[in-house]
């Protein structure tokens, strides 16, 4: 199975860096810490970053058994890849807390934006497209199944060990809902957040950082 490289690390701009510190509440001064930091990161990314999608004909395992009877599903791993953990620990390792947990918030930044990048692959590649995404721990899709996911890697690039804790650490499984593709769509990337295309593929109702909660809850 071929591993779909992503470009997330393209969208390290200093604009997405000055959203990333209003969103996360730093100060103006906190601004050339977190450009030094970035610009580490889109170092670590290049080469790593990316997913493998284990589509329904593709032989892969049934992990979710508590799925819709009609719906099929496509198994996504992804991860932003080992050298980001190795930056992170460095940090770490010499006492710079601040700077291991900009690596933390720029990096939840930047997977979202590999979600948007698959479901683009995916309408792109595939005769589907997104119609939700489930993540393990949901209601019927437990953590316990993640390993039958990550048996369908071509490498071995993500792995969980036994307190379901993956490695790399920026990494995340899931289960896209899919749908057949009906005619000439808008892209994810062509809609108008980062934060709205995410809540759009997403049925959690609970979730605090949603930014369509009001919508789904009429």
């Amino acid at each position: 199975m071929k591993f779909v490289s992503t470009t997330a690390r393209n969208c390290l701009t200093d604009t997405f860096v000055k959203a990333v510190a209003g969103r996360y509440h730093y100060e103006w001064k906190d601004l050339k810490k977190l450009r030094q930091v970035a610009a580490g990161i889109r170092k670590a990314l290049e080469g790593q970053e990316g997913f493998y999608c284990i589509l329904p004909n593709s032989g892969g395992p049934v992990v979710w058994e508590g799925g819709k009877s009609s719906s099929c599903y496509a198994g996504v791993i992804q991860t932003l890849g080992e050298p980001l953990d190795r930056l992170q620990d460095a940090y770490s390792r010499v006492g710079d807390m601040e700077a291991a947990y900009m690596i933390e918030v720029i990096s939840s930044e930047l997977l979202k934006n590999c979600y948007l990048q698959f479901s683009d692959w995916l309408s792109t590649n595939t005769c589907y497209e997104a119609a939700a995404f489930h993540f393990f721990g949901e209601t019927g899709l437990p953590v316990e199944h993640m390993q039958k996911l990550l048996t369908c890697q071509g490498e071995r690039k993500v792995t969980c060990n036994a307190s379901y804790c993956l490695e790399p650490k920026k990494s995340v499984l899931f289960l896209a809902e899919l749908r057949p593709r009906a005619g000439a769509k808008k892209s994810f990337s062509e809609r108008t957040s980062i934060s709205e295309q995410m809540c759009a593929a997403c049925e959690r109702k609970d979730c605090v950082c949603s930014c369509q909660k009001s919508d789904r809850e009429q």
